[in-house]
């Protein structure tokens, strides 16, 4: 089953062409953390399996999507920036419904949960 979110669906969100000067594979790497960042965060999200011993399916709205795609390319975007850079993503945090009192941070490439921090 393909990933809901990968360096093509990032690409799709931004509407962009990558093929020009765009690591695909950091990108990729980039969109892999952001996914398993938000699968933690939103569990509401999993269905249960049909089958037993199948995983269960995280079932993204448009919205958690396109927020996951787009924390994805900013964090590529700033990837070597040092981490004494925060930046706030008070847009992103409430398309992912992380909750009200947590805030979305981050610096240099590492996006991280101000409740956490």
């Amino acid at each position: 089953m393909p990933e809901w979110l990968d360096g093509t669906v990032v690409a799709e969100v931004i509407g962009a062409d990558l093929a020009a000067g765009t690591d695909t594979t950091v990108l990729n790497v980039h969109a892999d953390a952001v996914r398993e960042y938000v699968e933690d965060r939103r569990p509401d999200l999993f269905v249960p399996a049909l089958v037993d011993g199948d995983p269960a399916v995280f079932t993204p709205p448009g919205s958690v999507v396109l927020a996951a795609g787009m924390l994805a390319y900013r964090t590529y975007q700033n990837r070597t920036k040092p981490e004494s850079e925060i930046a706030d993503l008070p847009d992103l945090a409430a398309m992912l419904k992380i909750g009200k009192r947590r805030g979305l941070r981050f610096g240099g490439a590492q996006p991280y949960d101000e409740a956490a921090s």
